[in-house]
């Protein structure tokens, strides 16, 4: 990090500001950020706007992540308990083709961002609710997270 005593007053910088997310889309006026408080930021419409993972995350055992830079592989997420004593979350991550593995989503993320999602599981409805967006025929998976009581 540079010292900001080096800046004048009038200087043209450019500014970046890593791992934040979107509060609002850009408008012709500006970008909202959220830091991981909560707090929330303008900034100029000038401000370059890089994203390194969708609002999707974090992964869920299942899934299917890509990466988007050239030549970036798919990932598949699943629950390992042997690392949970060196990962809160207990995934991992193995490459499509088997030659690189991320010992936790971190880890992935640290690597291998910018990434997508490709592919979620549904989740499980828990018994005695049912999903009020979907009418398909396994009533007990549910993708919105807003299941009700049946």
């Amino acid at each position: 990090m540079s010292n900001p005593l080096d800046y004048n007053i009038g200087d043209h910088v450019n500014v970046t500001i890593q791992d934040v997310r979107i509060a609002r889309p850009r408008s012709a006026t500006s970008v909202t950020i959220t830091d991981e408080h909560g707090v929330t930021y303008q900034m100029p419409p000038q401000a370059e706007v890089e994203r390194i993972v969708s609002a999707d995350w974090p992964p869920r055992p299942g899934d299917l992540w890509r990466e988007l830079r050239p030549g970036g592989g798919l990932w598949f997420i699943f629950r390992d308990p042997s690392v949970l004593h060196r990962s809160a979350s207990g995934l991992r991550a193995r490459e499509a083709d088997g030659d690189r593995w991320a010992d936790d989503a971190l880890d992935l993320l640290h690597d291998c961002a910018p990434l997508e999602l490709v592919y979620r599981e549904p989740e499980a409805v828990p018994p005695g609710m049912r999903c009020p967006h979907r009418d398909f025929d396994d009533p007990t998976r549910c993708d919105c997270d807003q299941a009700v009581r049946s």
